[in-house]
């Protein structure tokens, strides 16, 4: 019955559900890389306010408040992201564990957040 099919030019469902798959697929890894070159976009537009991101981070987290833990751990994971992208990770790290001590005896919600978050 293939064999017929294919001489009439008709495709059967196991063939149509076949290159289906095959488009889905095909189509899922150009969403995929379309939404990773627009987050190495971002980064790139975002690396040179990173001075300004940590210092507004500090702030935030300065404040003491669940709200400005949340903000403040939002900027430094996309500052995390972005020393990732750099090969800067092992000097953000620093900052980190630099900001972790600062904040050692009065902010067990920062740290559990920065924890939650998977920053160093």
């Amino acid at each position: 019955m293939g064999e017929q099919a294919q001489v009439a030019g008709q495709r059967t469902v196991g063939e149509l559900l076949k290159r289906a798959r095959v488009l889905r697929r095909q189509r899922e890894r150009e969403q995929a890389a379309a939404a990773e070159a627009r987050r190495l976009r971002e980064l790139e537009a975002f690396a040179p306010q990173a001075e300004e991101a940590w210092a507004r981070a500090q702030e935030l987290v300065d404040e003491g408040t669940a709200a400005g833990y949340g903000e403040g751990v939002a900027i430094l994971v996309k500052l995390h992201d972005l020393a990732i992208y750099q090969g800067t990770e092992a000097a953000f790290a620093e900052k980190i564990k630099g900001l972790r001590q600062k904040y050692e005896a009065r902010y067990a919600a920062l740290h559990r957040r920065l924890d939650e978050a998977g920053l160093p």
